[in-house]
């Protein structure tokens, strides 16, 4: 199975990206992306109406971020979306919803592999470590008290779409004119940071940590975009972990 999915077939082709298309979203989309996190764009709208207003300031952070990023995402590479379907639906060769559950199995068995990793990692410095939940999992957990249906819509409609066109199309592809060697860790490397962004900035090591499952989630990711050339099947993968996710915080 691992061999189907990750084997590379080198008789398919990526859907074309411009380098204009490239250079607008390193200029444009990657800092908005990074800007408008809650590390800062949250953070400022808490300086600004109280931190009695906390849980409001980030979601509507969040809602603007992802909205903001999947309007410019889809206008930009609506030629490069429109074909990424046509190629789904015209070769048939891209087994979707195989590849979604097959992609997501495969997620959840490195997550644990990284998590065992991580315990395995510490052990030989901080024998009673306790891995702490990632502050980007905490917000999510927090939105899910009050705010169920504005995270399904977020999570589950705009997010997949928004990071994997981010770290799959616009990174992975600006890496791999130098190597597909090099475009697979990067992308997954700067696809980890952005979601432990408070963790990288503590000074704490312990919570650096906490960037190894999503560096492990951005390798399967790429690896399924450089096998099947088709940025849909990463897609799925993510929005059904967004879902069962969202399933297990109910």
């Amino acid at each position: 199975m691992i061999r189907k999915i990750f084997g590379i077939d080198a008789s398919r082709q990526f859907q074309g990206v411009t380098k204009k298309q490239l250079l607008i979203g390193w200029i444009v989309i990657v800092p908005l992306f990074i800007l408008m996190s809650n590390s800062f764009g949250g953070a400022l709208l808490i300086k600004l109406f109280g931190e009695q207003n906390k849980n409001t300031c980030q979601l509507v952070n969040l809602i603007a971020r992802e909205g903001i990023a999947f309007l410019l995402l889809a206008v930009m590479f609506w030629p490069f979306i429109k074909a990424s379907f046509k190629d789904a639906w015209k070769t048939k060769g891209i087994p979707f919803l195989t590849l979604t559950v097959t992609g997501y199995l495969l997620y959840i068995f490195i997550t644990v592999a990284s998590v065992v990793l991580i315990y395995v990692i510490a052990a030989f410095v901080t024998p009673d470590f306790r891995m702490a939940t990632s502050a980007n999992q905490e917000s999510l957990n927090a939105f899910a008290e009050n705010n169920r249906v504005a995270l399904w819509i977020i999570s589950v409609a705009l997010v997949p779409f928004v990071e994997e066109m981010i770290f799959r199309v616009v990174v992975f592809h600006s890496f791999r004119k130098i190597s597909k060697w090099l475009a697979t860790p990067v992308s997954a490397f700067l696809f980890g940071c952005v979601h432990v962004i408070p963790e990288l900035t503590s000074g704490d090591w312990t919570l650096m940590l906490n960037i190894i499952p999503y560096f492990c989630a951005g390798l399967v990711m790429a690896l399924i975009y450089e096998k099947h050339k088709n940025i849909l099947p990463c897609i799925g993968v993510h929005m059904l972990t967004e879902i069962i996710a969202n399933l297990k915080n109910m």
